[in-house]
C-alpha cells in the first residue's frame, strides 16, 4: 500500500494504552496493556471472561471478546488527559436486559468504589451509538436510525466529538477532559456486555 504524501502511517502511532481481549489473564485478573507502556489493568471486580463470538450482531467474523455481567468491572486507572486524547472501543450489549453503560468515566480511580462521574461513550439507557462527555455530544441521547442496540459499535471519542462506526454523531457539547475510565464502573448503571478492544491515544 502506498500512502498519499500528506498521509501518515497509522502503525507509527503509539497508544497511551491498548487493551485487547486475548490479552486478559482471567486467572490473575490482569488485562495486559499491549501498547508497550505497561499500563496493565489490575483492578478487576467480579469474574469477566474471554469468550469467542459467533458471526452476527453486525459482524461478519468471529473473534475473542471479554464478556461480563453487571458485577464485572474494570478500572483502567488512566491519567486524566486535559485536551489531546482519543478513545476507541469495540463493544456491545450482550443481553436483552441490563442495558445501561459499558465504557464510562471513573472519577474515583484511587479507590474501589463506583464512580458518580458522568462520562460515557457507546451505550446508555438501552441505547447505542451515543456519548456524554459530562454533557451530551450534539445533544443526542437516543439510538440513531440505522443502528441496532445489540450490534457491535465501533466508538471513537475525542474532545467535543463522537463517532459510531466511523460516522460522526456530533461535534459539540460536553467538556474537553478525558477522566479515568473503565467498564461498568458507574453506580447503578451497569450492563451485560462484550468488549473486544479499547485503545487510548
Amino acid at each position: 500500500v502506498t500512502l498519499p504524501t500528506a498521509a501518515f502511517n497509522p502503525s507509527s502511532l503509539n497508544p497511551y494504552m491498548r487493551l485487547e481481549a486475548p490479552n486478559y489473564d482471567s486467572a490473575n485478573k490482569i488485562w495486559r496493556d499491549s501498547s508497550g507502556n505497561s499500563r496493565n489493568v489490575t483492578r478487576v471486580i467480579g469474574t469477566p471472561a474471554i469468550t469467542t463470538t459467533t458471526i452476527g450482531n453486525g459482524s461478519s467474523k468471529s473473534f475473542q471478546t471479554i464478556s461480563g455481567g453487571t458485577a464485572d468491572k474494570f478500572y483502567f486507572d488512566n491519567d486524566p488527559i486535559s485536551t489531546d486524547w482519543t478513545v476507541l472501543a469495540l463493544s456491545r450489549y450482550s443481553g436483552a436486559s441490563n442495558r445501561a453503560r459499558i465504557l464510562t468515566g471513573n472519577y474515583s480511580a484511587s479507590a474501589y468504589q463506583d464512580s458518580s462521574g458522568n462520562w460515557l461513550m457507546g451505550h446508555w439507557n438501552g441505547g447505542a451509538a451515543i456519548a456524554h462527555h459530562n454533557g451530551w455530544i450534539a445533544n443526542v441521547y437516543t439510538t440513531p436510525a440505522g443502528y441496532t442496540v445489540s450490534d457491535w459499535i465501533m466508538s471513537t471519542s475525542f474532545p467535543y466529538n463522537y463517532r459510531a462506526n466511523g460516522i460522526s454523531r456530533g461535534t459539540s457539547g460536553g467538556t474537553a477532559e478525558l477522566p479515568p475510565i473503565g467498564i461498568n464502573t458507574h453506580t447503578g448503571e451497569q450492563s451485560d456486555y462484550q468488549v473486544a478492544e479499547v485503545i487510548i491515544f
